[in-house]
């Protein structure tokens, strides 16, 4: 307490001094603006904080505790005549922010402008100013009248085919009465009606033609809303007629288009028959020279049909379904009107998709830092965006690595102890891929198709591990929010071949959870993927993210042990063990918008493991693990845990869990143009099913479990460079659970060489 006593001390005088080197730069009679601040004369508001502090115009100066490093640079480079000083100044620094009271004037008005809209009519906004040593704080005091509802809501539709229409879904609409008048949501309301009208063959409709009327002259705090719909006027007549629905005629598809080279005059058009449950329709593909694509490909993908009625939904489908075609860097969607033999006016559909490249490559080298031990990983990537001619996407990886882990050979630690290489290769499906029927999923989002393989080797001091994985499954999403991935079958094979030393060592070794980290083993089961979010990147708003992971594996092999060999009690194929678990884990993070630049991130995950049948224990690749780059950063990766297990005899295990339990939360803002910072801390830890004796105090208690929870906190920096984020994070241990009575706290124990740095690449969460 005593050293936190001191450096907020030390903090404190340079943040005084620091603030008085600005605040003597500051011209007579001008004020630095420091904050915003809008209260209500009402504890009770139904007015959104966030938008309401969006129509202040001048916003204040940003700072952390009134230290200001770039404003101050700002002042001492402002009359620099060389070009480091210039730079400096045009680039790092930052220039003040003046209290603008005619600024502060324009505010009011559109605040008191957003008060109206939302109901609270006649609204008021006072303004009063707070200034301190060429400091100030504006504050907005909002005068907050009674919220206008809606008492009645009725509709004026002229064309009664239009007024049958708009009844169809009357009760899907966003305003209802008893709600609060909010203008904001009546102009959502009325795209909505204008995009349900379409819906049902209205092409040229447009919510121009809808009007709300609303009657405030009840003196009741109440509004009757009249929602009117005119119709269209004949432009050459003069005179309204009603709104014309039009169906479908023929649907051509550009499958090659050039909008520069492309020449209809050479091009033939080919009809295909497309019989999709028994109904038949004809699809015409326009093009010069081959399209090197199937033309049974879009069969599913192309929703609009002749002989429907036009239908924005299916148009909206059609758009999302061809963007799965990875093939298309572009494609654009058109209506022409044409007259039909028998007199009626129909829409032509024309679809033009431009090619991007076919083939495309990829080389990257990094470094790498797990659990201290550094390394470099390079890989180079080949992808084809058609390999089998109806948008099939092929993804091959060839990776190594090279690291130096903390195992000394000879008396001497080498330089690269450990390698690694491996390939990777899996194609992507824009379709279900089965040998019979499944059920008809969102035509709006297409389901996809992953067969992977894949085939590592890593050679380390002690042994040498070879793994080969085979998965297959399927991905899908049921609307914008909600989606599955499903993998029914998902195989590993763990080879591991220590070495004549090591095994010896292993010959003696009587943890059986220890032993089982160096035995081949073969993962035979599925895996289903549950994710939610509710994230809008048209609109920055708060979200969540929620994602439920089950995986099993050998249940289905058991169901043969009566034919498979046995040894050391336990079946095996093909000579090695088989693993049976169940695993569960789920991830919850909140995402809070401070500003349009700051957030407040919370997670929350845990997860457990049982292993049983013809298993010990949890494999190790499916353990649970803390520490390291994206969780528990206060420690390196897998170094915390199990339990309040202290390793006393220093045994050189990275340490793996059946239980795992973790939160987190990290405030981000941004520092300077493409660098941003992080504050954050880590709490959690990961538990054993059993008692071991090996890692003594390591088994989860419901009792218990929360004194063993290690706490960690730290500052980070991210280098968003676009096309990806370098994340360095530094982190002190603040709780050590391995630690005894007083000694878990080390508050005042810290040293500058306890701090932990982690490298990431993207986010943590």
């Amino acid at each position: 307490m005593k050293t936190i006593a001191k450096i907020a001390f030390i903090v404190l005088i340079l943040t005084a001094l620091q603030s008085c080197l600005v605040r003597k730069h500051i011209p007579e009679g001008k004020t630095l603006l420091l904050g915003n601040v809008v209260y209500s004369d009402s504890l009770k508001h139904k007015y959104s904080d966030a938008e309401i502090e969006n129509n202040i115009i001048q916003t204040n100066y940003r700072h952390l505790f009134r230290i200001m490093p770039r404003l101050w640079l700002y002042y001492k480079t402002e009359n620099k005549t060389g070009k480091l000083g210039k730079w400096f100044h045009n680039n790092v620094a930052k220039p003040p922010v003046y209290l603008d009271e005619t600024m502060a004037r324009k505010s009011v008005i559109q605040m008191e402008k957003y008060l109206f809209n939302v109901g609270y009519f006649g609204a008021k906004v006072e303004t009063d100013v707070v200034t301190y040593k060429k400091y100030s704080w504006m504050y907005y005091k909002v005068i907050q009248p009674k919220l206008y509802t809606i008492k009645e809501k009725k509709f004026n539709i002229a064309d009664t085919a239009l007024a049958r229409c708009v009844n169809s879904f009357a009760d899907e609409l966003i305003l209802n009465v008893g709600d609060n008048y909010d203008a904001y949501q009546i102009d959502k309301e009325r795209t909505l009606i204008s995009e349900k009208i379409r819906d049902n063959g209205y092409y040229f409709f447009a919510k121009e033609y809808i009007y709300y009327e609303v009657d405030t002259a009840l003196n009741s705090h109440q509004v009757n809303m009249t929602i009117r719909i005119d119709n269209p006027k004949n432009e050459t007549t003069g005179i309204t007629e009603p709104h014309k629905k039009y169906e479908i005629n023929d649907v051509f598809i550009y499958p090659k288009y050039d909008p520069i080279r492309f020449d209809i005059s050479q091009c033939d058009t080919i009809p295909h028959e497309v019989n999709i449950n028994g109904q038949k329709h004809i699809h015409y593909f326009v093009f010069h020279k081959n399209p090197r694509m199937r033309l049974n490909a879009f069969n599913r993908l192309i929703q609009i049909r002749k002989g429907d009625l036009f239908s924005l939904t299916k148009t909206n489908q059609t758009y999302k379904s061809l963007n799965n075609l990875k093939i298309y860097s572009l494609n654009k969607i058109s209506f022409d009107t044409v007259t039909c033999a028998d007199g009626k006016t129909r829409l032509n559909c024309n679809i033009a998709l431009q090619r991007g490249k076919t083939h495309y490559y990829s080389l990257q080298v990094e470094g790498t830092n797990s659990g201290g031990d550094l390394g470099i990983l390079g890989s180079l990537s080949y992808g084809n965006k058609n390999i089998f001619r109806g948008g099939e996407i092929l993804n091959v990886k060839l990776k190594g690595e090279l690291q130096g882990q903390h195992v000394m050979k000879d008396g001497a630690k080498e330089i690269f102890n450990s390698y690694q290489t491996g390939v990777e290769a899996n194609v992507i499906f824009p379709r279900l891929v089965s040998p019979f029927p499944l059920r008809s999923f969102s035509k709006e989002y297409q389901p996809k198709t992953t067969v992977a393989i894949g085939y590592n080797k890593l050679v380390r001091t002690y042994y040498d591990r070879e793994l080969f994985t085979i998965r297959f499954g399927y991905d899908w999403m049921v609307n914008d929010k909600v989606q599955h991935i499903f993998s029914p079958i998902d195989q590993n094979y763990v080879l591991i071949n220590p070495t004549n030393e090591f095994q010896k060592i292993l010959d003696k070794e009587t943890n059986q959870r220890i032993k089982d980290q160096y035995t081949s083993h073969f993962l035979f089961g599925l895996s289903y993927t549950f994710i939610f979010s509710n994230q809008n990147i048209k609109n920055l708003s708060d979200f969540f993210y929620f994602k439920a992971d089950l995986q099993t594996s050998g249940n289905l092999l058991s169901a043969f042990n009566s034919v498979l060999q046995k040894n050391e009690g336990y079946y095996k194929i093909f000579d090695i063990r088989y693993a049976q678990y169940i695993r569960f884990s789920f991830d919850f993070r909140q995402y809070h918008l401070v500003t349009k630049s700051q957030s407040l991130v919370v997670r929350l995950m845990a997860g457990i493991g049982l292993p049983y049948g013809n298993s010990y224990d949890m494999p190790f690749e499916k353990a649970f693990s803390a520490g390291g780059a994206n969780g528990m950063r206060g420690w390196v990766f897998r170094s915390l845990g199990p339990g309040a297990f202290r390793n006393t005899e220093k045994i050189n295990i990275e340490r793996i869990g059946d239980v795992q339990l973790e939160a987190n939360i990290e405030y981000r803002f941004p520092i300077y143009n493409f660098i941003k910072g992080a504050l954050f801390a880590d709490v959690g830890n990961i538990w054993l099913l059993k008692s071991n004796e090996t890692f003594k105090d390591g088994e989860f208690d419901f009792g218990r479990f929360y004194k063993q929870l290690g706490i960690d906190g730290g500052i980070g920096l991210r280098f968003d460079a676009s096309l990806f984020i370098l994340r360095l994070d530094f982190a002190l241990p603040l709780c050590d659970p391995e630690k005894e009575g007083s000694d878990k706290w080390r508050f005042s124990k810290l040293q500058f060489s306890d701090f932990v740095m982690n490298i990431g690449i993207g986010y943590p969460f």
